[in-house]
């Protein structure tokens, strides 16, 4: 009267079977839905096409999203941002800084940035518009050095070198320490000028026609912390740690916005590696009556150092790949039915 509990037993057995793999199935839907990255797919392509505007206002953005759902990609320690409190947060800490960069991508067009910079000798802030690839880049800039936090410098560089009469960084007063208050910092570049403006006031302009070489290739907005006091010292100052909170430095985004006049091909956006490329060179730039030289530079330009191509990272809470593989193989389809069948062998002895 015992072996009438096998079948049944080895029916319950295949039961759990099939709803294990139809778990699995699901999960791993999930897990693929997961890793892919979405943004505004821009209405038009190719240069004489025209983009939708991106904007996004992290005041209106839950805490606990991620900046890769928005539109970003990441260029470099994506780990070390969140949004929190209406901010994209940016954080250095002494494991990296963070590089974020639109996956938009324009040939002509205007940037706006409303930021809260980070503070302390040696930690930079950077907002930089560059085009892709690792090297040859052409590069706008303007970068916060936290041992001169009342100033923003503005740069640009050509095929990744700076220009002849444009070797260094134009500076401006903001009026007070952008470490304390936020203010908006906007780029327009188009084919025959750069504009900078700080809270919609034009500060500088550079002309096509004023500058040989001038840039031509698009650009993707990058947003960055870093520590600089490693490289370039003299520009930068030295960090000190000791004053950070829990061993961070932090800036504020509240609110990024680009308008493209004309956009490229959106599939060419993400390069095929990311790089470990501090976001701005310091130094650069032509004089202007209406700015003060910056701080002289180390005389070097930032080499990026190539990278593994982006990675995704695994599904929160599961455990790494390497010691998944065991536990995977005993949580099997074959697995669960040797398992369970050897129960119910043991049952009908009993």
């Amino acid at each position: 009267m015992k072996f009438p509990r096998l079948p049944l037993l080895l029916t319950f057995a295949s039961l759990l079977v099939l709803a294990r793999a139809d778990e699995d199935h699901h999960h791993d839907d999930a897990t693929t839905t997961a890793a892919v990255d979405t943004a505004p797919t821009p209405t038009g392509t190719g240069p004489s096409g025209t983009c939708t505007p991106w904007t996004v206002d992290f005041s209106k953005i839950a805490d606990g999203t991620s900046p890769l759902t928005l539109g970003f990609y990441d260029a470099w320690c994506a780990k070390n941002t969140y949004i929190q409190g209406g901010h994209l947060i940016l954080k250095l800490d002494h494991d990296c800084g963070p590089n974020l960069a639109s996956k938009l991508q324009f040939q002509e067009g205007r940037v706006d940035v409303t930021i809260k910079t980070a503070y302390s000798s040696g930690v930079v802030t950077a907002y930089s518009l560059l085009s892709t690839g690792t090297v040859n880049r052409d590069e706008i800039d303007l970068e916060w050095v936290g041992i001169d936090p009342d100033h923003v410098q503005t740069m640009y560089f050509v095929k990744g070198a700076r220009v002849k009469g444009a070797e260094d960084a134009l500076l401006f007063d903001i009026g007070g320490d952008t470490s304390q208050a936020e203010h908006t910092y906007s780029v327009e570049y188009k084919s025959d000028s750069i504009t900078w403006f700080i809270d919609n006031t034009e500060k500088r302009v550079v002309k096509a026609a004023e500058s040989s070489p001038y840039l031509t290739e698009p650009l993707q907005l990058h947003l960055g912390v870093w520590d600089a006091s490693v490289e370039a010292p003299d520009w930068a100052g030295k960090i000190d740690w000791t004053k950070s909170v829990n061993n961070t430095f932090l800036a504020y985004v509240s609110k990024v916005s680009i308008t493209p006049y004309s956009c490229v091909n959106y599939n060419e956006v993400i390069p095929a590696t990311n790089s470990k490329v501090e976001v701005g060179n310091p130094g650069s730039s032509v004089p202007a009556a209406s700015a003060t030289p910056a701080l002289k530079a180390r005389d070097y330009d930032t080499v990026p150092v190539p990278v593994p191509a982006l990675k995704r990272s695994p599904v929160e809470g599961a455990a790494p790949l390497e010691k998944r593989s065991a536990a995977a193989a005993a949580l099997s389809p074959v697995g669960l039915v040797v398992a369970l069948a050897a129960v119910a062998l043991a049952m009908v002895q009993l």
